[in-house]
């Protein structure tokens, strides 16, 4: 089971006291390597970043003055969800501890860390390649958001774009677009969250939320309504649909709403969010190109939103608990992360969308199990291989067919009096070992 060893207000004062020391590496030791060093030097430079702005509560939308005090609080608390940036406890393993060259599928990996708003590209064996970073409050030095927001302390998700540039998304808040240099481009403070995508003809799919009274889903109890954005190039929203009037919509699927009418919060927590190309249509005609496939983690659900029609057109749910990440893979099946799999136990699940048949599932082993209570991905390979993420424990591992693990990495960031907490890893992609990065610039 996950335990969880500090209060959230002391976790985070140590996540930006203790990870950004001006003197010590993250494991103490001067001769850190370059992809540490490399860590450190964001931590310094967004811990100064973070100092600015103004910081009051955040302004309510809508009719602020027909709500009650305690409504407005508890507005005010869904719009604040966040996760904090590490509370496990660290191994003593750092950075690439498992690596076989004949096994596994070479490529760069680019991923987002718990510790600050940074991005970092790295080759095989650890070394960074490319660092990206940008602090909240010099996007939005004037936002009404709360000093303590946990949405303004690191990136939930970023995306490579053609010549280096980089979307982000502050969790809860916004999205940005950076050059390779982390100069900002543009920015929408569009409440943003978990998961983006970027499409062919360059606009952008990205999850969002509002916090407020929804009286025909419950009448007093604010509740967090998420919505499905379709962006330009240029980050101008160009499409908003309500995730909640989709299901509404459906004859078929409304009912399962029926539990959301007697509970309030955080409804459905849509986790991920992933364009159909229409290539899995003629096995899966729900599956039509132009459609999403979205994940749900507060009601175990997986479906298939058209945008246009404004409602959910299929629907996955099984023994799967608080799932993310779901996807389609090339062969015609859905693969997911299963985050509660059992008790302190996670899984990796495929499934057959056309009988909702689970065809394969992942577990870990007794001597190497794995478990992560939030986040998490699986990325499918090229040659077979899966590579997963394993965020609470700051982990990512690739395995084989045959279940073994050919390629291993810790996050080095580590924080507290003896750095014995990880950051979190939100999520490791693995890119092609001829992904063009000529635009690279290594970190000195």
């Amino acid at each position: 089971m996950v335990r969880r060893f500090l209060p959230l207000v002391s976790l985070l004062g140590l996540l930006w006291l203790g990870a950004c020391s001006s003197n010590d590496s993250p494991d103490g030791d001067a001769a850190a390597t370059p992809a540490i060093d490399e860590i450190v030097e964001a931590q310094k430079r967004i811990r100064l970043e973070g100092q600015a702005g103004r910081w009051t509560k955040v302004r309510q939308a809508g009719s602020e003055d027909q709500l009650t005090e305690e409504q407005r609080r508890q507005i005010r608390r869904l719009e604040s969800l966040g996760y904090v940036g590490g509370s496990q406890l660290a191994p003593t393993m750092k950075n690439v501890v498992v690596h076989d060259p004949d096994r596994a599928w070479s490529g760069l990996n680019f991923f987002t860390t718990g510790h600050a708003p940074v991005a970092l590209l790295m080759d095989m064996d650890g070394q960074v390649l490319h660092r990206w970073g940008l602090g909240y409050w010099r996007v939005w030095p004037d936002s009404d958001v709360d000093r303590n927001h946990d949405g303004t302390m690191h990136w939930r998700r970023a995306r490579i774009l053609p010549g280096g540039d980089l979307l982000a998304i502050f969790e809860g808040l916004g999205i940005v677009k950076i050059d390779r240099y982390s100069n900002l481009i543009w920015a929408n403070h569009c409440r943003a969250h978990h998961d983006l995508e970027v499409l062919p003809d360059g606009d952008i799919i990205v999850l969002s939320r509002e916090a407020r009274l929804i009286p025909r889903l419950h009448p007093r109890t604010p509740v967090l309504e998420d919505f499905v954005l379709r962006l330009g190039p240029d980050g101008e929203i160009k499409q908003r649909v309500s995730l909640l009037e989709a299901f509404e919509n459906s004859e078929e699927w409304r009912h399962l709403l029926d539990r959301l009418r007697v509970t309030a919060g955080n409804i459905f927590h849509t986790n991920s969010v992933e364009w159909l190309d229409g290539r899995h249509a003629e096995h899966h005609p729900e599956f039509t190109a132009g459609r999403v496939l979205i994940s749900m983690r507060e009601t175990h659900t997986v479906a298939v939103v058209d945008l246009d029609r404004v409602e959910v057109m299929w629907v996955l749910q099984d023994d799967f608990r608080s799932q993310h990440d779901a996807t389609m893979l090339d062969s015609g099946q859905l693969m997911l992360f299963n985050n509660n799999y059992q008790p302190g136990m996670s899984s990796v699940d495929r499934y057959n969308p056309a009988t909702g048949i689970r065809t394969w599932r992942f577990t870990g082993t007794p001597e190497r199990p794995f478990y992560s209570r939030t986040c998490s991905t699986s990325q499918p390979l090229p040659n077979g291989n899966i590579l997963i993420t394993e965020s609470d424990n700051g982990r990512v591992f690739e395995i084989d067919e045959a279940e073994n693990t050919v390629w291993e990495f810790y996050n080095p960031n580590r924080t507290g009096e003896t750095n014995e907490y990880i950051a979190t890893l939100f999520e490791v992609l693995r890119l092609p070992a001829d992904y063009p990065v000529d635009w690279a610039v290594t970190p000195r």
